[in-house]
């Protein structure tokens, strides 16, 4: 009985399977796709974030100045920066906000008299938070005054004989300990788990209601139940075939973010190659644990619900709020830098995505692995026994 059921699960599986071989459009976007559109993605993240970069790092900074006789030292280090211009703008505040200054700066009107008495003037500099080379402006301009500080400091300490050394408290020595490869799989634990699960659920998506909820439609599901086919081995062979497609896409899908990683443009969003030594064997063969009861999860709960749907449309209403929840799910994890419950990993979606995170940043825990298998595993199991009551019940099969 079983060998027969699984036999006649097998013929339903390449039945599939031959339907699909000749859809070019479905296994261009399973094989090609993935393979062009991710290092096209990454690449022009990473080129168009460069060039945003340099255009927002402004060549030369036009400062308005107000009070300047009052600084005469502080306008000497100014006027001595070749990348800095002074502007006679009547009105600094507004010029400011219509971004023709990058920064307006008031000085004390006794500014070089505090400084001569070893006092504290002060320096107000307004900047435009809205534009960010106003905002880069400022930081050059914070490290002037540094300098001049630096300058005002030695001067005071010399007059009393006081060496610069005395003000050493201590020497901080910051050493980073962690290794390109763990600083790049942070970056990819970041947004590698959400990509995969969402190209997982759109894979299964697409493919799913076509093997389900598109046969009711054109009538060819009742062919298929007139032969002598156990409709529970129906059922399997289209979760199996389903399954496959959609391993098939992460397969590609993962090829794809090599490609981006090993593309220097993608440095700056993915960590570059760094990223490509946290992906070794041991890596690879969790997330495939991890994965494929995910895979199985998603495609029992599509298939469940394109056999109860009577059209495409139906299910994808019911689908579609999946979907969404699936993409807040992802984007919310990849805000998310600290450490989670145990009780996490029994949350559908949300415990793969988590898995995935643990074993790019190379915490994997037991307990925690094992608890992602069995609850996506347990869910598939109820999915798949839903649909195989509901191919068993008419009614509902061909409901009207």
């Amino acid at each position: 009985m079983m060998k027969s059921m699984f036999k006649d699960s097998m013929i339903i599986m390449w039945k599939e399977f031959k339907i699909l071989f000749r859809d070019r459009r479905t296994l261009f976007m399973m094989t090609v796709f993935p393979l062009a559109f991710l290092p096209i993605l990454f690449g022009s993240i990473g080129y168009f974030a460069r060039i945003s970069e340099k255009a927002n790092t402004p060549s030369a900074i036009i400062v308005a100045v107000k009070n300047p006789g009052a600084a005469p030292s502080f306008m000497k280090i100014l006027r001595s920066m070749p990348n800095v211009f002074f502007s006679n703008s009547v009105e600094p505040v507004k010029d400011l906000r219509d971004k023709k200054i990058h920064l307006y700066v008031e000085f004390d009107k006794d500014f070089e008299g505090k400084i001569m008495e070893d006092g504290a003037p002060s320096i107000k500099v307004f900047y435009n938070g809205a534009w960010e080379q106003s905002q880069n402006a400022l930081k050059i301009f914070e490290h002037i005054i540094d300098s001049y500080k630096a300058q005002i400091l030695d001067i005071r300490l010399a007059k009393r004989a006081i060496s610069r050394d005395y003000l050493k408290v201590l020497i901080p020595i910051f050493v980073d300990r962690s290794t390109p490869q763990e600083r790049g799989g942070s970056v990819a634990a970041m947004l590698v788990p959400y990509f995969i699960v969402i190209y997982l659920f759109s894979a299964a998506l697409s493919v799913g209601l076509g093997t389900t909820t598109s046969e009711k439609e054109k009538g060819t599901i009742g062919i298929l139940l007139v032969n002598q086919v156990d409709r529970s081995a129906i059922v399997f062979g289209k979760i199996v075939y389903i399954m496959v497609v959609a391993l098939i896409y992460v397969i590609f899908t993962f090829i794809g973010m090599y490609i981006a990683l090993k593309n220097p443009s993608s440095s700056m969003i993915m960590g570059g190659k760094a990223a490509l030594g946290k992906i070794g064997f041991l890596a690879l063969a969790q997330l495939f644990i991890i994965l494929l009861p995910l895979e199985s999860m998603i495609v029992s709960i599509i298939v469940a619900i394109g056999t109860f749907s009577k059209t495409v449309r139906e299910a994808t209403g019911y689908l579609t709020p999946l979907n969404i929840l699936v993409v807040i799910v992802g984007i919310a994890s990849m805000m998310a830098n600290f450490n989670v419950s145990w009780w996490t990993y029994s949350i559908p979606f949300v415990n793969t995505i988590f898995a995935m995170k643990d074993v790019f940043l190379n915490q994997v825990k037991f307990t925690n692995f094992i608890l992602v298998i069995l609850t996506n595993s347990i869910i598939t199991v109820l999915f798949v026994l839903l649909t195989a009551r509901m191919f068993n019940n008419e009614k509902i099969l061909f409901r009207v």
